[in-house]
């Protein structure tokens, strides 16, 4: 494996996992063209590296990743020097992607950052980023908490919160902040070794570009549709109900079963105005700054 490393951030909603199926997919011929996509494998707490399993859709991303940040037991650097070493000689490009970099970057203790300057330190490294507009980013990730189950950690999982309540919510408001967050990541990789991209619905397309592949065919998966107005609905008063962890999976499947079975009354899930109003304000000068730094215009 060549010491050039791309880590892929995401973000969540910009063609991610569509990125990660289609490199995974292809792992055998990106390899003659050079480009290297690790096996994803799973961390499992104590020191232990295990090969993750089941289907590879919901495997292709690297997610042991987050858990090596976590810990300050240095793993994440001894799994990049591990890769070095047993990778293709002949790879001169590596790509490890999870947008799980992004959704925990606040979370992840000082160890965590500095394991990823030491790593820029030592590699090639570069981190790639893919951006939305916000309040289409906003929309999409409403809805996603509300389809997630309750978490311990993650207070506006599998909650009846309306888009007002999420915006309240500070672990919210900060993914918001897509200056603030490339201004961390700077002051931990360096300025120079970031590259932001903005999300076109071609994110499979963009990448390859981006990384010099030259793919035989690259077509884009369908992005997939938000869920309806009327689905919305019935997922609040699910999460309001609150059933039990054993049957909340039978009854998702069943209300996304039924907003892909209507047609004619189906109507689009739009943002309240003043949610969109307030999306807007509190991004404004995020993306100004973006534009100003980067060259890209979400605005």
């Amino acid at each position: 494996m060549a010491q050039r490393i791309i880590l892929h951030f995401g973000t969540p909603k910009t063609g991610t996992t569509a990125l990660q199926r289609w490199l995974f997919r292809r792992r055998g011929r990106l390899a003659r063209q050079g480009l290297h996509y690790p096996r994803p494998l799973g961390y499992a707490p104590g020191g232990r590296w295990q090969r993750a399993t089941g289907a590879a859709d919901a495997r292709a991303k690297h997610q042991w990743m987050i858990g090596a940040l976590m810990d300050a037991d240095g793993r994440f650097v001894r799994r990049l020097d591990e890769m070095a070493r047993k990778g293709p000689a002949d790879a001169r490009l590596t790509v490890l992607s999870t947008e799980g970099l992004y959704n925990r970057w606040w979370d992840f203790p000082a160890s965590g950052a500095e394991a990823l300057r030491e790593a820029s330190a030592r590699f090639d490294l570069e981190a790639w980023v893919w951006l939305r507009e916000p309040v289409a980013f906003f929309r999409s990730v409403y809805v996603q908490k509300l389809r997630n189950p309750p978490s311990r950690d993650i207070a506006s999982n599998g909650r009846d919160w309306s888009c007002e309540q999420m915006l309240d919510d500070d672990w919210f408001r900060r993914r918001l902040d897509y200056a603030g967050f490339l201004d961390d990541l700077a002051r931990v990789v360096g300025a120079g070794r970031i590259r932001v991209f903005g999300y076109r619905g071609q994110t499979v397309a963009d990448f390859l570009a981006a990384a010099g592949v030259a793919a035989e065919r690259a077509p884009e998966p369908r992005e997939n549709q938000t869920l309806g107005d009327d689905a919305v609905t019935q997922l609040r008063r699910l999460n309001a109900r609150d059933p039990p962890p054993s049957e909340r999976p039978r009854l998702i499947a069943s209300i996304v079963a039924a907003d892909a079975r209507r047609k004619v009354a189906w109507r689009p899930f739009e943002l309240p105005p003043a949610s969109e109003a307030r999306v807007r304000a509190l991004t404004g000068p995020s993306l100004a700054r973006l534009y100003e730094t980067y060259g890209l215009d979400l605005r």
